[in-house]
């Protein structure tokens, strides 16, 4: 059975977009069995994950790795944005 699904992230500004672009360069794109694998398309001003993979589990684990990039960019642009909140004071 294949599997299919897709992230969209819209309205980025061009330094959000530029940093994910870069960020996701270093990753895998493929996982490590090859049961899975995502491609990642840019717009102006959005990127589209389109994920596949030949089974739930093997789909489960290439959106559980794009996530995991996007849930630590978020983190660490909260915990940057904090630290020049606090220095403006």
């Amino acid at each position: 059975m294949k599997c299919h699904s897709s992230i969209t992230l819209d309205s980025l500004t061009i330094e959000e977009k530029n940093a994910l672009v870069k960020l996701f360069s270093v990753e895998d794109t493929v996982l490590s069995n090859g049961r899975g694998s995502y491609t990642m398309s840019v717009t102006d001003t959005s990127l589209f994950f389109q994920i596949e993979a030949d089974d739930l589990v093997a789909l489960r684990a290439m959106v559980a790795s794009v996530t995991k990039v996007l849930g630590i960019y978020g983190k660490v642009g909260t915990v940057l944005q904090h630290h020049v909140n606090k220095n403006d004071k």
